[in-house]
């Protein structure tokens, strides 16, 4: 793959515990440079356990890229879990969703000079890349630089995911948040018993004189 430095590259996420995609492109580029996906479908597992199995080698892979590509802006959009009458699967695809973000913000920053994160609708997307907020996933593979699907090796889901990461990426420059100008806050308890226990509240240059 061609190096490219200097430059603004976006970074679309489409995150799902069947499948996860995700898709980097150059902001001024509408062909994709890499993309992957990743799978858990173990139902059984804690949910928490069963995110970060998924969100931490999808953030490898992106350092990665990151540091193949020499990338220093990167936008990061992310379709954002929608309620569809089952609060229970709403709360698990959120499991996902935070910790994605979350890892974002503590291991992609170190690595970038500006990183951006965008909360996407999956109705804007889907308007974005085959111009109808209600198409179909026949549409949007047939929409993306993967109609053709089958000559990439894919199947027919890893296609639709990665039309659906594709279509997120489309939503770049709107730079919802700045996480590279946010600095998270030191948090101390507001009552602690045994009060020797909070380590914050101890000065290390007090030697107990």
């Amino acid at each position: 793959m061609k190096k490219t430095s200097r430059s603004q590259w976006v970074l679309g996420i489409d995150p799902g515990y069947g499948h996860t995609g995700a898709v980097l492109r150059r902001v001024d580029d509408p062909q994709p440079t890499a993309w992957a996906c990743w799978s858990n479908d173990s139902t059984q597992e804690w949910p928490t356990l069963r995110a970060m199995s998924i969100a931490f080698p999808l953030i490898e892979t992106v350092i990665g890229w990151i540091l193949e590509h020499q990338i220093e802006d990167l936008d990061v959009c992310i379709e954002y879990p929608v309620y569809n009458r089952n609060a229970r699967a709403l709360m698990t695809q959120m499991s996902l969703y935070d910790m994605i973000n979350a890892y974002c913000y503590d291991y992609l920053r170190p690595h970038l000079t500006r990183l951006w994160l965008t909360e996407v609708n999956p109705k804007t997307s889907k308007s974005k890349l085959a111009h109808d907020g209600q198409a179909t996933k026949a549409m949007m593979i047939a929409a993306s630089p993967w109609a053709k699907y089958k000559d990439f090796g894919l199947t027919l889901v890893q296609a639709h995911t990665l039309a659906d990461s594709y279509a997120h990426s489309l939503s770049a420059e709107v730079r919802e948040h700045r996480l590279h100008a946010m600095d998270q806050y030191a948090v101390s308890p507001t009552t602690v018993f045994p009060v020797g226990m909070c380590h914050h509240d101890e000065d290390p240059s007090d030697n107990g004189a």
